[in-house]
């Protein structure tokens, strides 16, 4: 992981999107080389953000970010296991966890649409936020892309639910530009 930094020098906001078991490598080895890894990463002042995403509120579930489980792996849980200050950002399905210097710009976001201007894929654009892939070609960013551009297989929908962002339950209302499954 150490020649990383070389292909991505520029980058100072990286989005880790994994699948840790396409890797092929023993997890406890796997997980002391990403822990010291993005040790390096912070000691060089990067602020780096981990999908937590989690899709329980979308099918009429409650939201609660304390007890928040990943619906898409193990590498948001490790960074919370090994930084006590990683930190979760508020949102009811696209949670990431998060350290380093830029960490309250995105977690500032509380506009609740998933993919529009104002959202978190919105300011990961704006800054130019750099993206790693390990294990995966999945990026979510793309949808932030489809909604800007208003592609005619993707619509509006609204989740509505209880949401726990720390402060006790609130009814929270959330968009997301959605696939239109009858096109599958």
């Amino acid at each position: 992981f150490q020649d990383l930094r070389s292909a991505i020098s520029d980058c100072h906001v990286l989005v880790i999107h994994s699948a840790l078991w396409a890797l092929d490598t023993p997890e406890d080895a796997l997980r002391t080389a990403l822990v010291e890894w993005v040790r390096t990463e912070l000691d060089s002042g990067s602020t780096l953000f981990f999908p937590m995403f989690n899709f329980a509120f979308n099918s009429g579930g409650d939201f609660d970010l304390e007890t928040l489980v990943s619906d898409v792996g193990v590498l948001p849980h490790w960074i919370l296991d090994a930084f006590p200050q990683a930190r979760k950002t508020p949102h009811p399905y696209y949670t990431f966890v998060g350290i380093g210097p830029r960490y309250e710009e995105l977690a500032s976001f509380m506009d609740l649409s998933a993919f529009g201007p104002k959202s978190q894929f919105g300011w990961l654009d704006e800054i130019n936020a750099g993206y790693l892939l390990f294990g995966t070609s999945a990026l979510t960013q793309i949808h932030y892309y489809e909604e800007l551009a208003n592609v005619p297989y993707r619509f509006h929908k609204d989740f509505a639910g209880l949401a726990n962002f720390g402060s006790g339950p609130r009814p929270v209302t959330s968009r997301m530009f959605v696939r239109d499954l009858a096109l599958d």
